[in-house]
C-alpha cells in the first residue's frame, strides 16, 4: 500500500498551487502531525562532526520510510546553526528561521528564541536564514531587502528551483517546492496553502529533493518517486551516503 495513508489515516497529501495565476506553479506536500516522525540526518560534510547516523537512512528505518526531503543552504553561506541527536554542532542563532524536531518525533517551524524557545525535548534544529512567512503573511522585502536576511541578492531574485518548509495553524507541516521561482513566489505559495510560518530550504537543480516512498519491508525501502518530475536527484539519494544533511520522515 502507498505510504501516503495508513488505513483511514492520511499521512501525506499533495497538490499543485499557482502563486501568480497560471504563470508559475509549485507542488505542496502536507505532512500529518500525528502519524509521522521526523529525523534530521547529518551529511558526511554538512555540517561536519561525528554522529551516530550520518549521510543516509539506517537500514532498520527504511521499511517505515514515507518521505525524505532536502535541508538548507551550506553553512559557509549562512549564519545559522545545527543540532542533531540532541547535540549542537553549529551554534544556534537567535532570530534565525528554524526547523525544530522534538524527542517525540514531532516538528515545528519558527524563529529561534522568539516563537520557539529552547527546551529539553528539542533534539534537532536546522536553521536557514530568516522566516519568509510569519503570522500567515509573506515577509516584507523578500526581493528588495538585501541585508543578508535571505542570502545574497542573487539568491533572492533569481528564478530557480526552490524549496521550503512551513507550518499550518493546526500544527501540521507543509513542504513546498517549485521549478522556477523567486523568493517572493515561494513565500506566496506558502500563503496560498495557508501556512502561518515558513522558511526557505535549499535552492537550485538537484538540491531540491522530495521523494515519496511506498511500503517497504525488512531493511528495504519501498519504491520511490519524486514530488515533481523536474526533481532530478536519483531516487536512492539519502539511501546511499550523501554529503548534505536532510530530513527523513517515517510512519510512527
Amino acid at each position: 500500500m502507498a505510504r501516503w495513508s495508513s488505513g483511514d489515516r492520511p499521512l501525506i497529501a499533495t497538490t499543485i498551487v499557482h502563486p501568480e495565476g497560471d504563470a508559475t506553479f509549485a507542488a505542496a506536500a502536507w505532512l500529518a502531525p500525528a502519524g509521522l516522525r521526523f529525523t534530521l540526518v547529518p551529511g558526511t560534510q554538512q555540517p561536519g562532526g561525528s554522529w551516530h547516523t550520518v549521510g543516509e537512512i539506517p537500514p532498520g528505518q527504511r521499511a517505515s520510510l514515507v518521505a525524505v526531503f532536502n535541508s538548507g543552504f551550506k553553512y559557509i553561506d549562512i549564519d545559522g546553526g545545527f543540532r542533531a541527536e540532541g547535540r549542537t554542532q553549529v551554534p544556534l542563532v537567535p532570530g534565525e528561521a528554524s526547523f525544530v524536531i522534538r524527542s517525540s518525533g514531532g516538528a515545528e517551524v519558527g524563529a529561534w528564541g522568539e516563537t520557539i524557545r529552547d527546551r529539553n525535548d528539542i533534539v534537532a534544529v536546522r536553521q536557514n536564514l530568516k522566516l519568509i512567512v510569519a503570522h500567515g503573511a509573506a515577509a516584507k522585502g523578500l526581493l528588495t531587502n538585501h541585508d543578508g536576511s535571505w542570502g545574497s541578492k542573487h539568491h533572492q531574485v533569481q528564478f530557480t528551483p526552490r524549496s521550503g518548509i512551513g507550518e499550518l495553524r493546526d500544527g501540521s507541516l507543509v513542504y513546498v517546492a517549485g521549478p522556477d521561482l523567486d523568493l517572493q513566489q515561494l513565500a506566496d505559495a506558502f500563503v496560498a496553502v495557508h501556512a502561518v510560518t515558513a522558511m526557505q530550504l535549499d535552492i537550485h537543480p538537484n538540491m531540491t529533493v522530495f521523494h515519496l516512498f511506498d511500503a517497504g519491508s525488512g531493511t528495504t525501502a519501498g519504491p520511490a518517486h519524486a514530488l515533481l518530475d523536474v526533481m532530478t536527484a536519483p531516487l536512492d539519494r539519502y539511501l546511499t551516503t550523501d554529503r548534505r544533511d536532510f530530513i527523513a520522515v517515517n510512519e510512527r
